[in-house]
């Protein structure tokens, strides 16, 4: 990470490499490979943000910053973040 690092200044990635499921269908919709994980790991600082739909349903992105560039990565959040609709009440 600390290569990747030297050369770029923040890494945007999905939140998740699925598309939004409902609520009853978590078993089905379970992968093996989470974009989030390896932050958690290494501790650099991460945000995830709303930035679309898709079939009606959120899409995230995740913005990955350097060790201690926490406000990096929260200005760049704040850049990218796009205001959704409120989801219906059920």
């Amino acid at each position: 990470m600390a290569d990747l690092f030297a050369d770029v200044d923040v890494l945007v990635t999905p939140t998740t490499l699925t598309v939004a499921h409902g609520y009853d269908q978590h078993e089905h919709s379970i992968v093996t490979g989470d974009p989030c994980w390896v932050f958690n790991v290494t501790g650099h600082p991460a945000v995830s943000v709303p930035v679309g739909l898709s079939a009606g349903l959120p899409v995230g992105a995740q913005v990955v910053a350097p060790h201690g560039a926490d406000g990096t990565a929260l200005t760049v959040a704040r850049l990218i973040q796009a205001d959704l609709p409120q989801p219906p009440i059920r």
